[in-house]
């Protein structure tokens, strides 16, 4: 009976290892830099900024990538500047897009710092675990939230403040680098997200008052049960041009959060690039100064 518990495959122990932090970065760095033949001065903050969310493995790889490069190019040592080259390819392959990746990091820390600023200040319950520079727990999230205290018997307020904290993001994006460079397709999910709770409070839960107390299911059941012509495009048009109308209330109502609690926006976003992950307790105290 043991035996046939213990076989292989039967019990599995998993053990969750997440992205390194800095100082663990640091000391597959400084093996990187001491034990091969290197040049020049190393930036080790840089570095750091560059190699954030690498593992272990991938920072010893990284120095393998280095030495290589060098002897495919006759190069007597390893600079920093080719350390960086190879933790690009390492990142993102091919360069295909102008901007740095400091600058890509400073988006997602203005875009990340607007979500979480404005959600405390118009859903203080919702907990947010954490905001980071780069995903956790191998999701495509930079900010863990749970919606859990407001999915049950959500009001109106509730989904408009759901919808604002979705475009803060994007909206405290473009405030910092402009319409054109601050505009790009990270805000996806949450535009997603933001379209999908104005639809739902319109169309399922009735809460539009030009729309009336409909639930467009029921709509389309009717039709299709009822020996009557219900015109469902009427519905479909009024639901479409409420949807537009709360998502503009929405946008509006986000650039006017976000120009009040700039400074705010603006500090977290600083200490987010500098430490790269900020939990909740810390971000409530930093919130409460």
């Amino acid at each position: 009976m043991v035996a046939a518990i213990i076989r292989p495959g039967r019990v599995e122990i998993h053990v969750e290892i997440n992205n390194l932090d800095k100082d663990a970065r640091q000391y597959f760095l400084d093996k990187v830099i001491q034990d091969k033949p290197t040049s020049g001065a190393f930036d080790m903050k840089k570095l750091l900024m560059y190699t954030t969310g690498f593992t272990g493995a991938q920072l010893e790889m990284l120095g393998k990538e280095a030495s290589l490069y060098c002897l495919r190019h006759g190069l007597p040592a390893i600079t920093q500047d080719i350390l960086i080259d190879q933790i690009n390819l390492m990142k993102y392959g091919e360069q295909h897009s102008y901007l740095s990746p400091e600058q890509m990091f400073e988006e997602i820390a203005t875009y990340e710092a607007g979500r979480a600023v404005i959600s405390k200040v118009l859903m203080p319950h919702v907990h947010i675990e954490h905001i980071s520079l780069t995903p956790r727990d191998n999701n495509e999230h930079f900010i863990a939230d749970d919606y859990n205290d407001v999915q049950n018997n959500m009001t109106v307020k509730d989904f408009k403040d759901r919808i604002c904290v979705s475009l803060a993001g994007r909206t405290a994006q473009i405030k910092e680098f402009g319409f054109i460079d601050g505009m790009n397709t990270g805000a996806s999910n949450d535009l997603q997200q933001a379209t999908r709770d104005a639809y739902a409070a319109i169309a399922h839960y009735g809460m539009d008052k030009e729309v009336g107390y409909i639930n467009i299911n029921g709509v389309m059941d009717a039709k299709v049960n009822v020996s009557s012509t219900l015109d469902t495009e009427h519905y479909h048009a009024k639901i479409d041009m409420a949807l537009e109308r709360w998502m503009q209330e929405g946008e509006s109502s986000a650039r006017e959060l976000v120009n009040t609690h700039w400074k705010t926006i603006e500090s977290l976003s600083k200490l987010l690039l500098e430490r790269e992950i900020i939990y909740e307790d810390e971000l409530d105290e930093i919130l409460a100064r």
